[in-house]
């Protein structure tokens, strides 16, 4: 099934060769993108069906495997993900089946694909298409309520000047920070404090950035 997929695909208007390059930064911007927000609706569908049926199995595994290879996941972890994709479908679908599939994205040359081709291997309802649309909506607005890493960044300051009782040096923060995973320098560490104001959390007595 998977090498009829790619026979069919190789012989698609969308079809792009190995050699190709998108040179330009927001057309590269907008696929990630797109293969991102791909990749959260197929989940999406596959929990709102509760797994893919015998019609649709194929597909699904072999766009499933495509989605994780264009969102940068090693072949090691797809191997799972598509296993247990793979279980929840009616029937399952067997090993060297799901196995064929992941092997076939992998390793093929296909980089891209039309909404309309996964409509149609998937074989989405109307219903089907309103609550994937819903789901891209709630996905931008989560999106947009993200902290900041920033944000993020000299929230913790606050915390570890509140935990340890005393204002750390631009230096001490910095270091304090990379063990929180914030990698920054002493000056970085300086503006925040700055940003932040004396009465939060400035250092006094650290005018030489630690």
């Amino acid at each position: 099934m998977a090498g009829l997929l790619v026979n069919q695909l190789q012989h698609s208007p969308n079809r792009v060769s190995a050699g190709s390059k998108i040179s330009q930064p927001n057309k590269r911007n907008s696929r990630i993108a797109l293969n991102r927000k791909r990749l959260r609706q197929f989940e999406a569908l596959r929990s709102f069906r509760g797994g893919f049926s015998q019609d649709t199995r194929n597909y699904a595994a072999y766009l499933f495997a495509l989605l994780l290879k264009w969102n940068g996941v090693p072949m090691a972890e797809a191997r799972r993900k598509l296993a247990a994709l793979a279980a929840e479908c009616h029937p399952a679908l067997s090993t060297s089946e799901w196995l064929a599939s992941m092997n076939s994205a992998y390793r093929g040359e296909l980089r891209k694909i039309r909404d309309t081709t996964i409509q149609s291997w998937l074989r989405i309802t109307e219903q089907e298409k309103e609550f994937l649309k819903k789901c891209a909506v709630d996905g931008r607005q989560a999106a947009k309520n993200k902290p900041k890493r920033w944000e993020c960044r000299r929230k913790k300051i606050l915390e570890i000047v509140a935990e340890s009782g005393k204002i750390p040096t631009c230096r001490e923060m910095a270091i304090l920070l990379k063990s929180a995973g914030f990698r920054i320098g002493r000056s970085q560490a300086a503006k925040d404090y700055c940003i932040l104001g004396p009465r939060k959390a400035r250092p006094s007595n650290d005018t030489s950035l630690g």
